[in-house]
C-alpha cells in the first residue's frame, strides 16, 4: 500500500541498563504473594486469586492465575537479585544467563495507598513503590548504541536504576 512503512527506527535519550533472564513463572511455585510481589510489584493485587481449597482439613491456596503468560521470565540483576519480569518475543532472542539490555520507556509511582480489601502484603512499602516499563533489547552490529526489540517487561526493584546510564539509543 502507498505510504506503508516497511522498516524504520526510533531514537531517544533515555535510561538503559542490563538484566539477566531466569526461570519462567510456570516453573516457580508462586502461591505466596511475598514471592510474587518481588516480581510483579503491587500489580499482584489485580491478579485474580484462586478459590481457597480445604484438603484433609488443611486450608490451601492455589497459585494465582496471572494475566501475563506462563512463559514470562523472572529478571535478575548482575548480583542475582530479582528485579522484575520480561516476556521475550521469541525464545531464542537471548540465551539464558546472558545479560541483555533494558530501555526504560515509562516510569510510574504509586500515589495512593491501596485499600486493604486488595490483600495488601504486610511489610511492603506501597507508597515507596516505583515501577519502570521496559523494552528488552539486543545490540545490532551496524553501529554502537543501536538495538532491536526482543521483548517487553517491567522492573519493580527501584535500586536497579543505580546500575543504569543515560544514553542516546536507536531501536530498529
Amino acid at each position: 500500500m502507498p505510504r506503508t512503512c516497511i522498516t524504520g527506527s526510533v531514537k531517544w535519550v533515555g535510561m538503559i541498563g542490563t538484566a539477566i533472564r531466569s526461570n519462567t513463572l510456570r516453573s516457580l511455585n508462586l502461591s505466596d504473594d511475598k514471592d510474587l510481589i518481588k516480581i510483579l510489584g503491587s500489580a499482584v493485587h489485580w491478579e485474580p486469586r484462586s478459590t481457597l481449597r480445604i484438603i484433609r482439613g488443611i486450608h490451601e491456596e492455589a497459585p494465582r492465575k496471572l494475566s501475563i503468560p506462563d512463559r514470562t521470565e523472572v529478571m535478575k540483576d548482575e548480583k542475582g537479585s530479582v528485579v522484575g519480569w520480561v516476556l521475550l518475543d521469541t525464545d531464542d532472542s537471548v540465551t539464558a544467563d546472558t545479560p541483555f539490555f533494558c530501555a526504560v520507556i515509562r516510569c510510574w509511582r504509586r500515589t495512593v495507598q491501596p485499600s486493604s480489601s486488595l490483600g495488601v502484603v504486610q511489610g511492603f512499602n506501597y507508597m515507596d513503590e516505583e515501577n519502570m516499563d521496559i523494552i528488552a533489547l539486543k545490540e545490532r552490529d551496524e553501529k554502537p548504541w543501536t538495538y532491536e526489540r526482543i521483548g517487553v517487561g517491567r522492573i519493580v526493584d527501584k535500586s536497579w536504576k543505580q546500575s543504569c546510564w543515560i544514553k542516546a539509543i536507536e531501536v530498529w
